[in-house]
């Protein structure tokens, strides 16, 4: 009898240890599975908030890329005008530099932290980049002259090809901003900034000289 129970008791105690480690098992899955579910909704989340964001963004985007297009059309013209009223190849007439809008950096800089389109970044960068240092140069111009620097002819147009590309880059981007597209355009042509500068009114001889000047010296991507 005494052997019996020692049996049986022997016989519970490791059914009692298998079952322990049977529940040990299923509840360490059920934690796993309900980790991944808590992980998996909230990465649901985070996409939901950064679709809604990016959305939002993107309802803005056509009038920050307006507000690019008008800048560098009156760089152009503005630009257009002093070359042609500088009768030497130095420059040496006043000049009221156009002021770039102090809300445009920070509105391409938005749309480039709630975007993961590389095409998107790419271009939203171009941009910045170049308007950053196109600001610098054409209020450069006006400290240049003062300090009795030389600024040329040349520097004008290059400043000016610079700005009809910047045009370029933004206004490819409009059928995008505005949904017409579900994606942005991987570039933009020399066309593009070709029909920049026929926007600008810069007059036949010098548009063609800074269109020449695009061809050389920037050359941009063919879409």
């Amino acid at each position: 009898m005494a052997d019996f129970l020692c049996q049986a008791s022997n016989w519970l105690y490791n059914w009692q240890t298998l079952i322990s480690g049977i529940l040990a098992v299923v509840a360490a899955a059920v934690s796993v599975w309900y980790l991944r579910k808590q992980i998996a909704q909230s990465e649901q989340h985070e996409r939901e908030r950064s679709s809604r964001r990016f959305n939002a963004v993107r309802a803005t985007l056509p009038l920050t890329l307006s507000q690019v297009c008008n800048y560098c059309l009156e760089i152009g013209r503005c630009l257009a005008d002093l070359h042609h009223a500088s009768e030497e190849e130095y420059l040496n007439q006043s000049y009221a530099a156009p002021s770039l809008p102090e809300d445009v950096p920070a509105a391409l800089e938005k749309a480039i932290e709630a975007t993961v389109d590389k095409s998107l970044i790419s271009a939203l960068s171009d941009i910045i980049s170049n308007l950053q240092t196109l600001n610098s140069r054409i209020n450069g111009i006006s400290i240049d002259s003062r300090r009795r620097l030389q600024v040329t002819k040349l520097n004008v147009e290059y400043y000016i090809a610079q700005s009809a590309t910047v045009y370029a880059i933004a206004a490819s981007l409009f059928p995008y901003a505005r949904r017409e597209t579900d994606a942005p355009p991987a570039s933009y042509s020399l066309n593009d900034v070709g029909g920049a500068l026929f926007l600008m009114d810069l007059g036949d001889g010098l548009q063609k000289r800074i269109y020449e000047l695009v061809e050389r010296m920037f050359k941009p991507k063919e879409a």
